[in-house]
């Protein structure tokens, strides 16, 4: 399998992904970007195997907006 494939399984795998990425794309503009824990433990544990990691998701933004619209 290759990396893209699997960081996009493991993501899809994960529940709480979608949420925070909902609440980066309503905190920000332009580009996010994923990296940490998530991606390269995601990718270890999707190419090689062992148990299921617990990750948070870190994000980097192109530009972020202020006032955060967080959920309540």
């Amino acid at each position: 399998m290759d990396p893209n494939s699997a960081l996009k399984r493991f993501l899809s795998s994960s529940p709480s992904y979608e949420e925070c990425l909902g609440v980066v794309q309503t905190n920000s503009q332009g580009s996010i970007w994923l990296l940490g824990g998530a991606v390269y433990r995601g990718l270890v544990y999707e190419l090689y195997g062992g148990p299921k990691p617990k990750v948070d998701f870190d994000f980097i933004v192109e530009q972020p907006l202020f006032g955060f619209d967080l959920p309540g």
